[in-house]
């Protein structure tokens, strides 16, 4: 486990508490082969900082742009890369595909709580 990319929460947590605006991407589906596991995450601060990986660096430029969107309109977004991807020049190894859903973060006291209940290893899910 890498916790720069698979534990996000606390820095999610540092950012928004310093008053950054942070929209989440979420692999939600992929279809063939996949360097990263489906629930992984990017982050995007309004400031540009990113943090997290969706994939091995083939689409985190483009979808770091679609955050922005996403924080400057406040807009759930849909993005399709890899095959049958309106996208031809941002291509995927093996001809797969991913689909990704980038969102504004929830709040402070939200993100605060999963971060109580992750050290207290208790489950807990937020439906956007």
């Amino acid at each position: 486990m890498n916790d720069d990319y698979d534990n996000l929460l606390p820095s999610l947590l540092t950012w928004l508490k310093a008053g950054k605006k942070v929209a989440i991407a979420t692999l939600v589906e992929i279809s063939g082969g996949s360097p990263r596991p489906l629930g992984s995450q990017l982050l995007v601060s309004d400031t540009g900082e990113t943090l997290g990986a969706i994939s091995s660096g083939c689409v985190e430029a483009d979808i770091a742009l679609a955050a922005q969107d996403v924080i400057t309109n406040g807009q759930i977004r849909h993005y399709n890369y890899g095959a049958d991807s309106p996208f031809i020049d941002l291509t995927l190894p093996c001809g797969s595909s991913i689909k990704i859903v980038v969102n504004m973060a929830p709040s402070i006291e939200w993100v605060d709580l999963l971060c109580q209940q992750l050290q207290q290893r208790k489950a807990r899910s937020i439906t956007l």
